[in-house]
């Protein structure tokens, strides 16, 4: 027994009581917290916030080859998903722009694949990433596969294969090819890589959750809902206005007030009429506000927005110069005109088309010209035309790689047919007066 307990047992008849001073200093307990077990969490679907990641060690078999497929719903337009990198020999995923982007090396040249199409926020996508060999292959969803190769690799033997990086790349040892991507917002589910799943737990993993449901899901909108910068957006049927859609706009438009994330839905017969045919004649008067805007706006469009099938698009692209694309079933031609429209003013594009033959001019310049494909004259479109915005399904704000536009429109003329005023139209949504 320790002598000073002894002492304290001779001098009373009474034990002291376990939180006795005494005790505790000579004991070593009492005012000292005992550590909790941490709790092992498992995530089968986790959330990254741009400064999440999961950390566990790279298989043997990595160095040998790579066979690579995660499902994700990406919240923003860029960030790193996948990261593995030991010595000079790396591979990863990363989203650029709305684009999937592959970095690889075996250790001495890089190759770069970038996905055929871009990919939608707020909906769940595949990727696939092979590498055998010297050969890299790229696919996401059903787009085709995009392939590359190494042209030499190194053969000597590392002493390890590393970690791999989920949501964020090791950022002591980012190869220079790689742009300053920040990390993943979103979330992943189902990660392979050759032939085993990459359990997602919280013991390897720093400021990861549980995957939160869509930010629409309840915040109450009378009508649809968009999710912009995971912040819910009300989609308000003119003239309704406001957070909840609870506000009257005034009914008097001088001219129409698009926020990036507003439209106009046209029905009218006539203007389908010279959407379908095999000529139109539009012409658009607008001003774009003057913002940081990396994706092109759209002023106006129809059809399929993977631009797959039939379509048309008139846009602004993030350099300001006007934007004509046309699928009429044989392949998609693009014009774009040289004169930059300026930021704040008043411009007016017009778009005319006589069967196969397209002509673009901006502000009465010379037009540039240019033919479709022979095959089809006529645009087969299955849905209305959009002002303001491609055709959009409630959740999304970026559809693909564009973004909705920014500014006013004083109207839209399909050969004989003016649209001015939100009352001409299907929907309007969120719009409102824009004072000249």
């Amino acid at each position: 027994m320790h002598p000073s307990i002894a002492k304290m047992l001779e001098s009373t008849a009474t034990p002291p009581p376990l939180g006795h001073p005494v005790l505790k200093e000579i004991l070593g307990y009492g005012d000292v917290a005992t550590t909790p077990v941490p709790v092992q969490t498992t995530w089968k679907v986790a959330h990254f916030n741009g400064g999440s990641k999961i950390v566990v060690p790279a298989p043997d078999s990595i160095l040998s080859y790579v066979e690579l497929s995660i499902q994700f719903k990406t919240e923003k337009s860029s960030g790193v998903i996948f990261f593995w990198k030991e010595d000079a020999k790396f591979l990863t995923v990363t989203l650029e722009n709305s684009f999937i982007k592959v970095y690889a090396s075996l250790g001495v040249d890089a190759t770069i694949l970038r996905s055929e199409n871009a990919v939608s926020l707020y909906h769940w996508h595949k990727l696939e990433v092979w590498r055998s060999g010297k050969g890299v292959l790229l696919k996401v969803n059903k787009q085709g596969w995009v392939e590359s190769e190494l042209h030499a690799s190194k053969s000597e033997i590392l002493e390890g294969t590393g970690h791999i990086f989920l949501g964020s790349p090791d950022i002591q040892d980012v190869p220079t090819v790689m742009k300053d991507i920040d990390g993943f917002s979103g979330c992943v589910k189902r990660v392979r890589l050759n032939g085993r799943s990459i359990v997602m737990q919280s013991v390897y993993a720093t400021n990861v959750s549980e995957c939160f449901q869509d930010p629409c899901a309840s915040f109450g909108c009378p009508k649809g809902c968009m999710s912009h910068n995971s912040a819910p957006v009300c989609q308000c049927d003119w003239p309704k206005t406001g957070r909840k859609c609870t506000d009257l706009s005034d009914t008097t438009i001088s001219a129409m007030k698009f926020s990036g994330l507003s439209y106009l839905e046209v029905d009218n017969e006539d203007v389908m009429s010279h959407i379908t045919g095999d000529s139109l004649d539009m012409a658009v008067n607008f001003k774009i506000k003057n913002t940081t805007q990396h994706l092109r706006q759209i002023l106006v469009s129809a059809g399929d927005v993977t631009h797959e099938d039939d379509f048309f698009e008139l846009s602004v692209d993030n350099n300001k110069f006007v934007r004509f694309a046309l699928n009429l079933g044989s392949g998609t031609i693009v014009l774009t005109h040289p004169k930059r429209i300026v930021e704040d003013t008043w411009n007016t594009v017009e778009v005319i088309r006589k069967k196969n033959s397209v002509k673009l001019s901006v502000n009465g310049e010379d037009p540039i010209s240019t033919f479709a494909p022979d095959g089809a004259e006529q645009l087969n479109v299955y849905r209305n035309v959009f002002i303001g915005n491609n055709h959009l399904t409630e959740g999304s704000t970026d559809g693909h790689d564009f973004a909705g536009f920014d500014g006013c429109i004083i109207s839209v003329k399909f050969d004989q047919t003016i649209i001015n005023h939100p009352i001409q139209t299907k929907a309007a949504i969120n719009i409102q007066d824009c004072a000249i």
